[in-house]
């Protein structure tokens, strides 16, 4: 895409991928299989296929952190495991940005299960971004205008994301004032779309499923 009118950022990026999964049941939803392929692979594989370097890509894990590990690597990306996973999304995403490169421009968050995500959509935050310098707060927006992922945060913010804690993300930075956001519209909602129960995954693997062909009766 050509929205990119600013210098090339070096972005890391921090996948969460540490949850526990409680409204999807007993089973880790990042290792359902999403029409065959686990969730947590497709979202990464969607990373790996954008501009963003899978070297310079940590998947935060808790729970069945071999596993998850395993997937990451199969993308050539790092697999950490946080001590505190359970203590919340905000604890994860803190213990990720300590374990990023301390050059980059800035850093880019997706959650792990998002398996419709592309990498058309990493690159238009990607490209927003840049336009701003890196220095603006980037994220994918719905159609109602609302803050979805991935959201890209400029390198002065990694020190407040590192102070996160709990179940409180990076959007209660956003509503303090730190910097200016820009949103960038997403066409295809389903990119958008995350996993949280079992049938939210049934509509993800409805997606990747090729359409089931009638047999004419004679």
């Amino acid at each position: 895409m050509s929205e990119d009118n600013g210098a090339a950022c070096a972005l890391a990026a921090v996948v969460l991928a540490a949850g526990l999964s409680t409204r999807f049941g007993t089973a880790n939803k990042l290792l359902a299989d999403c029409a065959g392929v686990p969730v947590l692979e497709r979202t990464l594989t969607a990373l790996a296929e954008s501009r963003i370097r899978s070297e310079d890509c940590v998947v935060v894990t808790g729970a069945d952190h071999e596993q998850l590990s395993v997937i990451a690597a199969r993308l050539g990306m790092r697999a950490a495991f946080c001590p505190d996973y359970a203590d919340g999304m905000g604890r994860s995403l803190a213990f990720g940005v300590t374990g990023i490169a301390k050059a980059c421009d800035g850093l880019l968050v997706l959650p792990g299960d998002m398996p419709s995500m592309t990498p058309e959509v990493i690159n238009r935050v990607v490209a927003a971004f840049e336009s701003a310098a890196a220095q603006q707060i980037v994220f994918a927006a719905t159609s109602d205008g609302g803050q979805s992922h991935p959201v890209a945060w400029p390198a002065r913010c990694h020190a407040q994301l590192t102070k996160l804690g709990g179940t409180r993300g990076g959007k209660a930075l956003m509503s303090g004032d730190i910097l200016p956001v820009i949103a960038v519209p997403i066409d295809d909602p389903s990119a958008l779309d995350d996993v949280d129960t079992e049938f939210d995954l049934a509509r993800h693997v409805a997606r990747f499923s090729p359409p089931s062909v009638s047999r004419e009766s004679h």
